[in-house]
């Protein structure tokens, strides 16, 4: 099932995103929470989405229709930007450039639980986009 998720876009705009639903309906009923590894909120179907990233396939979208490019940072949620930004004033940085489908940080990290996670995260994508030609 697709469904549309609020992300923050270059220059910290909102975006909406379309995703497939890979975790079950109500599994964020309270909060917001980072993907985990083994997530046991992660459907038997949305394991394989994840697993092969063809969960990203609905958001070509959003790329066809230039709300993001290909390669680059990774649109996040607003509410994980603003809880990653007070451990680390850097993160903000990754939205000086449009949003991407996927990033360097998605290609050589992969998923990420916590805060320690997503600076490591950013450190591949303020990378890649001082060296983006």
């Amino acid at each position: 099932m697709l469904y549309r998720q609020l992300r923050t876009g270059e220059n910290v705009t909102p975006l909406w995103v379309n995703k497939f639903r890979t975790i079950v309906n109500d599994a964020e009923s309270e909060s917001s929470r980072l993907a985990e590894k083994d997530d046991p909120h992660v459907t038997r179907f949305g394991n394989t989405m994840r697993k092969f990233r063809l969960c990203e396939l609905s958001q070509f979208w959003d790329v066809l229709i230039s709300e993001m490019s290909f390669i680059g940072p990774r649109p996040e949620r607003p509410d994980f930007i603003e809880a990653i930004s007070e451990e680390n004033p850097y993160y903000n940085l990754r939205h000086i450039v449009n949003s991407r489908l996927t990033g360097w940080a998605q290609i050589m990290y992969g998923y990420g639980s916590s805060s320690d996670d997503a600076v490591t995260k950013l450190q591949y994508d303020l990378l890649y986009i001082k060296n983006q030609s």
